[in-house]
């Protein structure tokens, strides 16, 4: 097995790969798993230890190591005297980079939308307690096979006496972690909260809650998307030669192959979905894999300068993602390669996951439509207009059934407009006649 010192470590940037056994100053761990990898800071890891006993690894390095070290020790202590279950320290080591060892508790997972009331108690006793939690996402929190839930990872819980509202704005924080349709009933999230901070009743209503989970929810896609144009732990990017290639880091070798030779999966024995003057979309298969790519071509000069003012391709790019971490199923893209200069760009490609099935077209060409599919696309627009987002080209063709799911395809147009659900309702229902069954029971379904 490899062995890795600290110096290795702080060189591997994202790049680390387990097994390995990790040589510190006073102990050695063989690593099995990465859990998380915050490069030249920290770095959390799943262990093997004497016994094949398994463990929680938190290593602390870099700079502010000593800083990070105390921080997370008292993040724990804040919780212990919150009344907030938590995680014990088995070990701790404090050589020049310290770190923490817990035990790794058999059969727990992360919490479900219906644990939300409970997570919602439990920060309201932290926040009653005279602490704030500045990282509050789903992986912070484990669900035991009995039901209990534990707070871990408690580096960012610092003493801060907060507001009402700005411990509402950290609830709904907490709530924007959950997608869009797995959302739970805020009634018994905003009561739950105000009994473990001690609160009267109705102090917090839903409609304000709401309100500040859309604000929460927005800016945590805002980030999100930051991410998707640079390398990061979830995404790479590179450039050379004059391309720009954007990818998913789990499926690098996939994009890899692609990019070698994009043109080639175009040529006359391509599967062919679509041959438009703007956009040609072929089928292809990369180690097994079925997969689509969209070639956006540049036929006109007017072309060539919409793409330096609007670059659809990455538009599409993130769009895409962007409805995937909101839980709007879409096709997932697997990377974006763009060609040319900046000034002078060049066809740029997007490899996706290939959706196999029927769209809503084909679905109703016999004039009807069944009830399960009628409700589907109730949520697929509902779950839109919770995100304040306008897809632009709601047409039948857009929504594709696949494998018992309907899912939203084409999606290079859309952008975040208030209110824009009512014109995406409008160019759904104009696909059929208006005095059709399809018409009346989907506007019955969708509310204007």
């Amino acid at each position: 097995m490899r062995r890795l010192t600290i110096d290795v470590l702080a060189a591997a940037d994202h790049a680390l790969i387990a097994p390995f056994s990790l040589v510190l100053d006073d102990g050695t761990f063989e690593v099995v798993e990465i859990l998380r990898n915050l490069p030249g800071r920290r770095l959390t890891v799943g262990v093997c230890g004497a016994g094949g006993t398994p463990g929680v690894l938190k290593v602390f390095y870099g700079t502010r190591a000593r800083r990070d070290f105390q921080r997370a020790r008292r993040g724990l202590q804040a919780l212990a005297s919150a009344s907030v279950p938590t995680v014990e320290i088995a070990a701790q080591g404090r050589g020049d980079v310290p770190w923490l060892l817990f035990p790794r508790l058999p059969g727990v997972t992360a919490p479900a939308s219906a644990d939300c009331a409970q997570l919602a108690a439990m920060l309201g006793r932290l926040h009653h307690a005279g602490f704030s939690h500045g990282d509050l996402h789903l992986g912070n929190f484990l669900r035991t096979p009995g039901g209990e839930l534990l707070a871990i990872d408690a580096d960012t819980v610092v003493p801060r006496v907060l507001s009402r509202r700005a411990g509402y704005r950290e609830l709904a924080v907490l709530l924007a972690q959950y997608p869009i349709p797995q959302t739970p009933e805020l009634d018994p999230v905003a009561a739950a909260y105000l009994r473990g901070r001690a609160l009267p009743d109705g102090a917090l209503t839903t409609r304000t809650l709401h309100r500040l989970l859309r604000q929460a929810r927005a800016k945590r896609v805002e980030h999100y998307l930051r991410k998707t144009l640079r390398s990061c732990s979830l995404f790479e990017r590179r450039e050379e030669q004059g391309q720009r290639l954007l990818l998913r880091r789990e499926v690098a070798s996939l994009v890899e192959v692609f990019a070698r030779d994009p043109e080639r999966y175009f040529g006359e024995s391509a599967v062919f979905l679509k041959r438009g003057n703007s956009a040609t979309v072929v089928k292809l298969n990369i180690q097994g894999v079925p997969l689509v790519a969209k070639r956006y071509n540049l036929p006109t000069v007017w072309h060539r300068l919409r793409r330096l003012l609007r670059p659809r391709a990455r538009f599409a790019w993130r769009n895409a993602l962007r409805l995937a971490f909101l839980g709007i199923p879409t096709a997932l893209p697997l990377g974006l390669l763009e060609t040319g200069s900046r000034g002078n760009p060049g066809p740029a490609y997007l490899l996706m996951e290939q959706l196999r099935g029927k769209d809503l077209a084909t679905l109703t060409a016999s004039g009807s439509i069944d009830g399960i599919t009628v409700k589907e696309v109730a949520d697929i627009l509902g779950w839109l207009r919770e995100a304040e987002l306008l897809h632009g080209d709601l047409k039948s063709t857009n929504l594709l059934l696949d494998e018992g799911r309907l899912h939203l395809i084409d999606v290079d147009a859309v952008r975040r407009a208030p209110g824009g659900h009512r014109r995406d309702r409008q160019r759904l229902l104009a696909n059929w006649s208006p005095d059709s069954e399809i018409v009346r029971r989907l506007a019955a379904a969708i509310p204007p």
